[in-house]
């Protein structure tokens, strides 16, 4: 039975890992795309109150890590703002105003789709003739300047720079782009992820994160868990984020909020940092897991300020101290200097 269970819990997270389709990138931000639907699916379903009330289960903390993987999946391609916001939309004129604000956001995506377009030739550009340019100059002020392709902007024309050899940079210090996928969602789902991140916070969210410390990080992970340190770092970016903008009670998420977590995560960070420096082969999903950690880091940091700021006098005062011992210790207070002297491009 252990082992059946495992395995529904290994399916749900490889569905959930798949990326969008070929429908998906043609459909406006409007519409729900396949992670969204099948976001809306499994909530609607309860299968997300069965994965809450197992995670609150201290007597199957061998399902935790699976659980807390599919919570991140479940999350990852939104953003904490746009959830909490969702409750909020109850009077028609906020209804019109959000309405305005993604049909302007439609409009943009679907303006940078057709001048992606436009870029792409249907033909190749040694068949496509010749053009003269009236009124513009060539090298020779007495002709008129001939171009050998279409242009669709008369202002990004950069023969003169096209001559000269350009310089590359070497792959090693290339920078690459993190496709993140993030989106704003329907507001159905928007609202069925609220009410869910809601319960998800006051029942598993501190079970989950003292519980799966050690397994997420160990080095005897499954190959099918070796990014869990990322979806450890996504789901406290997540919460932590969530619980702040939507002034919840602190208790929701205090296993984040002490020195030990806080250590915990520094530490990481050094530790994915250094790997960068001596695995080169590797350095780029070292990196991509230091990226995580970091952006854990500052909305811990965020949560800290805000509880010191709106916060009641117990938490002021336990949180103050936090902050204090933060300050004592040298390796806290350098650890921004630190990262931006470590930090590479590629």
């Amino acid at each position: 039975m252990k082992l059946l269970v495992e395995r529904i819990f290994a399916l749900s997270r490889y569905v959930l890992a798949i990326s969008d389709t070929d429908l998906d990138k043609e459909r406006t931000p409007q519409d729900m795309n396949s992670h969204d639907q099948l976001v809306l699916a499994i909530l609607e379903s309860g299968f997300g109150k069965l994965l809450v009330e197992i995670s609150e289960n201290s007597a199957e903390r061998d399902f935790h890590l699976w659980i807390l993987e599919i919570f991140a999946m479940l999350l990852k391609q939104h953003e904490a703002r746009d959830v909490v916001e969702a409750g909020s939309i109850r009077t028609a004129e906020e209804r019109k105003r959000q309405e305005n604000e993604m049909r302007k956001v439609v409009e943009q995506e679907t303006e940078k789709q057709l001048n992606k377009r436009r870029c792409i030739s249907s033909r190749h550009t040694a068949f496509a003739g010749s053009y003269i340019l009236k009124g513009l100059k060539a090298i020779n002020k007495d002709n008129d300047m001939v171009v050998n392709k279409v242009i669709k902007n008369c202002n990004d024309i950069d023969h003169l720079n096209k001559r000269k050899i350009q310089h590359r940079a070497p792959k090693s210090r290339r920078p690459f782009d993190i496709e993140t996928n993030k989106h704003i969602s329907a507001l159905n789902v928007r609202i069925v992820l609220r009410s869910f991140c809601i319960e998800m916070l006051q029942k598993s969210y501190c079970r989950l994160i003292c519980g799966c410390k050690d397994s997420a990080f160990s080095g005897k992970r499954t190959l099918g868990q070796d990014k869990a340190d990322i979806h450890y770092f996504i789901l406290m970016q997540f919460s932590l984020e969530f619980c702040r903008l939507a002034e919840l009670s602190p208790e929701y998420i205090k296993a984040s909020l002490s020195i030990e977590a806080f250590h915990h995560v520094q530490t990481q960070l050094d530790n994915y940092l250094e790997k960068v420096r001596i695995e080169r082969k590797e350095g780029r999903i070292h990196g991509l897991r230091a990226q995580y950690a970091l952006a854990a880091y500052k909305e811990l940091l965020l949560t800290l300020i805000s509880v010191l700021k709106s916060g009641n006098q117990e938490w002021k005062r336990e949180v103050g101290s936090a902050c204090s011992h933060i300050l004592r210790v040298e390796e806290y207070r350098d650890l921004s200097s630190c990262v931006i002297r470590k930090f590479m491009v590629g």
